[in-house]
C-alpha cells in the first residue's frame, strides 16, 4: 500500500495494524516526509528495494516474517545497507532491544509511543546518516584519532599507528558511521575480510566518549 505525500525525504512505515500505520504516517507526513507503507515483511522488502526510502519505521511483529528477519535482510542488501531503521514494537524487554540494535537498527521505540517522539527520533536518525564525517583535506577525525585517507596514515594523539589495509578500512568505516551501532557481520562484509580487532589501536587510544563506537 502506498500513501504518496510530497516531501524531501522518504520514510517507509511497516506495521500490520492499520491504526498504527495511519497514526505514524499522519505525523511523519505533517513533518514533511514522503510516506510509503507496507503491512508485511515481504512487502516491506519489495518497497525498500523499489522506493529506496531514507528511513524505515519497522514493526517487529509482522504476519509473514519477523521484523528481525526483515532488518537482517535490509542490512545484507547493498541498496539498503545504510538505510536508517527505527524498530517499533510492543516488546519492551531489554533482550529485544539489544537484539534489534545488534542486527543494525538505529533506534528502538516500544509501544505505546508518543507520535511526536517518533517523529523526533526519525529526524535524529536522518541527521546522523546525512551528517558528513569530520573531514579536512581528505582527513577523518574522532577524538584523538586522525585518519589521513590519501596517505593511508593513522595517528592517535599525534603518534603514528601502523595498521594493515583491512584494519585501516575498518577504522575508516567506524569513523564514517560513528554514532550508529555496527554489527560484526556488517563490518566484516564491508571490508570483505575476516575477524580483525584493533588491539594495537585500542592500546594507544585514551579512554573517553569521543572514540568511535563499533
Amino acid at each position: 500500500m502506498h500513501l504518496e505525500i510530497p516531501g524531501e525525504q522518504r520514510v517507509l512505515v511497516v506495521d500490520d495494524e492499520p491504526d498504527i500505520i495511519a497514526l505514524v504516517a499522519y505525523h511523519l507526513a505533517r513533518a514533511g516526509y514522503r510516506i510509503t507503507t507496507a503491512t508485511a515483511g515481504v512487502e516491506a522488502l519489495a518497497a525498500a528495494r523499489h522506493d529506496r526510502p531514507d528511513a524505515i519505521v519497522l514493526d517487529l511483529m509482522l504476519p509473514d516474517v519477523s521484523g528481525y528477519d526483515v532488518l537482517a535482510e535490509l542490512r545484507r542488501r547493498e541498496e539498503t545497507r545504510d538505510t536508517g531503521v527505527l524498530l517499533l514494537s510492543a516488546r519492551r524487554e531489554e533482550a529485544d532491544r539489544l537484539r534489534g540494535l545488534s542486527l543494525g537498527a538505529d533506534d528502538y521505540l516500544p509501544k505505546p509511543f508518543s507520535p511526536q517522539e517518533l517523529v523526533l527520533r526519525v529526524g535524529a536518525i536522518l541527521r546522523r546518516l546525512h551528517a558528513p564525517a569530520v573531514a579536512t583535506g581528505g582527513r577523518l577525525s574522532a577524538g584523538p584519532i586522525l585518519v589521513d585517507q590519501g596517505a593511508h596514515r593513522v595517528t592517535v594523539g599525534g603518534k603514528e599507528v601502523a595498521l594493515t589495509a583491512t584494519e585501516f578500512r575498518l577504522l575508516q568505516t567506524l569513523i564514517e558511521r560513528q554514532g550508529r551501532v555496527q554489527s560484526r557481520a556488517h563490518l566484516l562484509e564491508t571490508v570483505r575480510g575476516t575477524g580483525y580487532r584493533f588491539r594495537r589501536l585500542d592500546n594507544q587510544t585514551p579512554p573517553g566518549p569521543s572514540a568511535p563506537r563499533g
